[in-house]
């Protein structure tokens, strides 16, 4: 995966006539079984509200964003539906819709009627598209990641100095021996740079008698261990203590050795057995639960993992088909939350969503998406009555779409 040129102007809503895909836009219709990709997963078109947000595209400059269903309209047949059936693209249209392409010799996209497709013999779809620039997760502060927590503190200096330089009003909660002082959150909050000006080390766990972790990491490093949690991991908590179990299910030696040094480098210690990575603390217990889920079928991704930029969004991506991938590129999951997170996350990283789901459970093929039809062979007249639906979309001309789980960009019914 590669990284590409970014925008520096995102925001900007397109202009009718500003591109000939915008200026050209005709009524069309999906066919009701159509799949549209929104910030929630894959939704019915007929099943979409104004609430929804879409992921469209906007033809002028190629840039995807989220994108608010203005209106869902729905519209019979009154002519027999285009059909277009490829091996990684499925769609039913009515003949007016828009689909944009491009050509071998022309790479500027342009959109032409459904219906008149076999005007051309071959076609491209949209291949290439951008996101929003965010800025790179740099650390991660498990501060404000978890609610009840306690900070301890152990001084650089001798224990009555570092009393003293405390600011008024800064009380530790209590004495830890060996450790030095412990705060409770809001006492660290408020004086958190004084104290960590006098600390030799600040650890953070979830109370007396848990484990202390590390309070900060490097953001690749925190996001490559959610990877292999969400893909590998469990959580068990303890039926005659006050802890919980972290256990990464791993047993091929590359994986095994890389989580090793995972591991290492957050400077978290791990029992380590033939089947894995376990540890303890009920303070990560609680933290990845709330942003992952706890078993498998309950496993999510965050949602900040949206707003990252694309190298940390691959990262994590590699990191997961690492886990429960294989080597066709082929991820597997049980939880419908998940399957749906990394059909957007796709989308983000330049790869057009693609699924099977067989017994309940989801497989997600991350494949090329430089691909296209031929007028012969890939389109063809369909009849059908069943109703379709006219999709408005705010801003942007072109939506994420397809049947059996194959997605590619076609265009909507109107920009408003």
């Amino acid at each position: 995966m590669t990284e590409r040129s970014r925008l520096p102007e995102l925001n900007q809503p397109i202009e009718t006539g500003q591109s000939p895909a915008v200026a050209d836009l005709a009524a069309g219709g999906f066919a009701a079984e159509t799949e549209i990709l929104t910030t929630t997963g894959p939704r019915r078109v007929g099943r979409l509200t104004p609430e929804d947000r879409v992921y469209a595209l906007n033809l002028a400059t190629s840039v995807m964003q989220p994108k608010r269903v203005l209106a869902v309209e729905p519209v019979t047949p009154t002519d027999s539906l285009v059909e277009i059936r490829t091996r990684r693209g499925h769609l039913k249209l009515l003949q007016d819709h828009r689909i944009p392409y491009q050509t071998k010799s022309i790479s500027r996209i342009r959109t032409h009627p459904a219906g008149e497709l076999a005007t051309r013999q071959e076609y491209k779809f949209v291949n290439d598209w951008q996101t929003r620039a965010y800025p790179r997760l740099e650390q991660v502060d498990m501060t404000e990641l978890a609610k009840e927590y306690e900070v301890g503190v152990t001084p650089n200096c001798h224990g009555h100095t570092f009393r003293a330089r405390l600011p008024d009003g800064c009380e530790p909660s209590r004495y830890g021996g060996d450790v030095g002082y412990y705060f409770d959150p809001d006492t660290f909050e408020t004086y958190r740079s004084s104290i960590e000006d006098t600390a030799a080390e600040v650890t953070i766990h979830a109370g007396p008698n848990h484990w202390r972790r590390p309070i900060t990491f490097d953001g690749d490093d925190f996001l490559e261990f959610l990877g292999w949690f969400i893909t590998e991991g469990s959580i068990t908590h303890s039926s005659n203590r006050d802890t919980s179990e972290i256990g990464i299910a791993q047993k091929t030696a590359s994986h095994r050795e890389r989580i090793a040094e995972l591991f290492d480098r957050m400077e978290i210690d791990v029992c380590v057995s033939e089947n894995g990575f376990s540890f303890s603390s009920k303070l990560f217990a609680r933290v990845l639960t709330r942003l992952c889920g706890g078993s498998s079928h309950e496993k999510r991704l965050p949602e900040f993992v949206f707003t990252l930029p694309r190298e940390q969004q691959e990262l994590l991506l590699d990191t997961l088909f690492a886990g429960d991938g294989n080597d066709w590129g082929v991820y597997y999951t049980a939880s419908d939350q998940l399957a749906a997170d990394i059909l957007r996350l796709f989308a983000y990283v330049e790869y057009k969503p693609r699924y099977t789901v067989r017994n309940g459970n989801w497989q997600l093929y991350l494949g090329t998406s430089r691909d296209g039809f031929s007028s012969t062979a890939h389109v063809s007249s369909t009849t059908d009555t069943s109703p379709c639906y006219r999709l408005t979309v705010a801003d942007y001309s072109a939506v994420m779409a397809g049947m059996d789980g194959k997605f590619q960009w076609v265009g909507v019914s109107q920009v408003g």
